[in-house]
């Protein structure tokens, strides 16, 4: 076999590879991502391969374990951006990090008969239930923005590979100033 010929044979086998590791690495990504974050269609495929390679992001999440989220009262928006966000340089910034943390210190600090349960998948669908709760003074003890005001907790849970509210709480962050 000659030299040109070695070349583009070589060139062609190279491509073939590379080309079937991208389509193997898309599927493989497209497949451990949550249901709800999946097109329709991409369903019955995500299925199929989950039976080949089971693993999904509940690896990562500790399936039935309790996360405190903390929310602006009112408009519900989020206190906290999500760690890999470009807030928070990808997750090379821990200040989100720590934000969290104090967050769950701070819910700690909530009576358990201040929590309202809601059982439902945003914290919004809770208004109901925590229309007139008895909102509890946390002494914030920090002077930085995030956690001063009124705030919602929450504990959420991860259900069936989405997030779930399971108990709410308002509260009034004083913060040191």
């Amino acid at each position: 076999m000659d030299e040109p010929a070695r070349a583009t044979r070589g060139a062609r086998g190279f491509t073939t590879s590379i080309t079937a590791l991208l389509v193997v690495l898309v599927v493989a990504a497209a497949s451990q991502l949550p249901g709800s974050m999946t097109p329709g269609w991409l369903g019955d495929r995500r299925d199929t391969y989950q039976l080949l390679w089971p693993q999904q992001w509940e690896f990562f999440t500790a399936v039935g374990s309790v996360a405190v989220g903390v929310y602006r009262s009112g408009g519900y928006q989020p206190v906290t951006a999500p760690l890999a966000s470009a807030q928070n340089l990808g997750g090379l910034s821990r200040r989100e990090y720590a934000t969290i943390v104090e967050a769950a210190v701070l819910a700690r600090s909530v009576p358990a008969a201040r929590w309202r349960d809601c059982g439902r998948p945003a914290v919004a669908d809770c208004a109901d239930r925590l229309a007139g709760a008895p909102v509890t003074t946390v002494d914030s003890r920090v002077a930085w923005q995030p956690l001063c005001g009124t705030v919602v907790f929450t504990r959420e849970r991860l259900v069936a590979g989405a997030w779930q509210v399971q108990s709410a709480a308002p509260a009034e962050l004083a913060c040191a100033r």
